[in-house]
């Protein structure tokens, strides 16, 4: 039995509860991912914005919602799991919170890392930990201007879109 912190991710990619949500969701875009942890300038974990929170808040008719911060949709009281925490106890957790993935964890209250399914399954095979989620690697942080991210988001696929002869 091995324990989260020997296969967590130890570099999430994490937005400041004094972010606004366009500059979180520009970050999500450029690195592919489906959520963000709100973390505060001294680790204390908060919560998770997703992209479903996020496309929540743009539909619901409000102006100026991308000028919001992102305590305005973030989740509080995200399931989480502490350093010590097993594979086992990470697994059963994923499976009964299946649209959080991946899990914070945390180290007294302050996020030391992520675990994904991705990351128990490379435990599982005798793999390495990533130091950083693959979609993370890419050094765009530095850049000015978000890129447009080369994994689509939900609803961005050519084949889920409507042709306009349709």
């Amino acid at each position: 039995m091995s324990s989260v912190a020997e296969c967590m991710c130890r570099r999430p990619v994490q937005v400041e509860p004094t972010t606004r949500l366009k500059e979180a969701v520009e970050k999500m875009a450029r690195h592919g991912l489906r959520h963000v942890a709100v973390v505060e300038p001294d680790g204390t974990f908060i919560g998770i914005i997703s992209y479903h929170d996020v496309r929540t808040a743009l539909t619901d008719g409000s102006d100026g919602v991308e000028d919001r911060g992102v305590l305005s949709v973030t989740k509080l009281g995200t399931p989480t799991l502490t350093v010590d925490a097993t594979t086992e106890e990470a697994w059963a957790l994923l499976s009964r919170a299946p649209g959080l993935n991946p899990l914070p964890v945390l180290q007294n209250g302050k996020l030391a890392g992520t675990v994904s399914q991705h990351d128990l399954l490379r435990a599982l095979a005798g793999l390495p930990p990533l130091e950083r989620h693959l979609s993370e690697i890419d050094p765009l942080d530095q850049l000015d201007t978000a890129p447009t991210s080369p994994w689509p988001l939900p609803g961005q696929h050519s084949w889920m879109r409507r042709s306009a002869d349709a």
